[in-house]
């Protein structure tokens, strides 16, 4: 088995202690919002909150921020670690490093543009490490046809609240696609889109 260098050592332990980083939120982000759903249905039912209810709200919104900012830290620490590798002053200098980790970021991003693109989606933007995507819009007939401009079985409030839902579920049905796709064309794991709310 071939050793791995500084560079990949450090990166993949980075990014390994950042998924851990990320299985803590999740729950947290489950329970941030259960709670939060709680509070805003009662104060439009007018009711008081309980004391304990907002200070467990208070507690895990601590709790996910906390955990939040560490993992988004050590992002930003590995995005400075590739940086440094473009510094011509650092100790860790290495041109065709940072050159190749540009230029395989610009590649992969351009074959996850080209397979979106096929599958009918926009891209509204693009940039260094990312894609703005509209679904195509047959996504959205039956929630158009139930709206009806208005006319339909459906209010404005419905409309766009199944809008979203339909949104959230395409792009997640997407990024698995996506993932997939990666992983065949990458032959790694590591290479992976990630859908942000």
């Amino acid at each position: 088995m071939e050793k791995k260098g500084l560079y990949p050592t450090v990166l993949e332990d980075l990014f390994n202690k950042r998924l851990e980083l990320k299985a803590r939120l999740a729950p947290l982000g489950k329970k941030k919002q259960q709670l939060g759903k709680m509070i805003s249905s009662a104060k439009e039912r007018g009711k008081k909150i309980p004391e304990s209810l907002n200070l467990e709200y208070s507690s895990v919104c601590f709790d996910y921020d906390y955990w939040d900012s560490k993992q988004k830290a050590l992002k930003v620490y590995m995005n400075t670690f590739y940086g440094e590798a473009g510094n011509s002053l650092s100790p860790i200098f290495l041109r065709e490093l940072a050159c190749g980790t540009t230029t395989a970021g610009k590649y992969n991003l351009n074959l996850v543009a080209e397979f979106v693109s096929r599958k009918g989606f926009g891209i509204k933007y693009g940039d260094t490490d990312s894609l703005y995507l509209t679904c195509p819009d047959s996504c959205y007939e039956k929630c158009d046809l139930a709206y009806n401009d208005g006319k339909g079985e459906i209010s404005k409030l419905e409309y766009w609240t199944e809008m979203v839902k339909i949104t959230m579920n395409v792009m997640k049905k997407l990024r698995d696609q996506v993932n997939a796709y990666l992983r065949i064309k990458s032959e790694t794991s590591y290479l992976k889109m990630a859908y942000e709310e």
